[in-house]
């Protein structure tokens, strides 16, 4: 099992904070966490979904479930903060 580490590196190279819902169905949900979106307008979220490397939906853990499938894996954060990536550009 990847872990949680693994798991923020891989969404560190996603766009944060797209529109709340973008429809499709997800390859992974990440939820039961605190998600940092860094965006004003809504600062933290319940949960995540990334489909083909790229964030899916943002928003409450009940809204971001109806982006799941059979196949789609859900990472349960345990009450952990998920951060987006940070970029040093030296």
């Amino acid at each position: 099992m990847k872990s949680l580490a693994t798991h923020a590196l891989a969404l560190s190279m996603l766009v944060v904070a797209p529109p709340a819902l973008g429809g499709g169905t997800a390859d992974a949900i990440y939820y039961n966490g605190t998600v940092l979106t860094i965006n004003d307008r809504q600062p933290t979220a319940e949960a995540v979904a990334v489909k083909d490397g790229r964030i899916l939906a943002v928003g409450s853990k009940a809204e971001v479930l109806k982006t799941a499938e059979q196949n789609t894996r859900r990472i349960d954060l345990g009450g952990k903060t998920l951060l987006p990536g940070f970029v040093d550009s030296h």
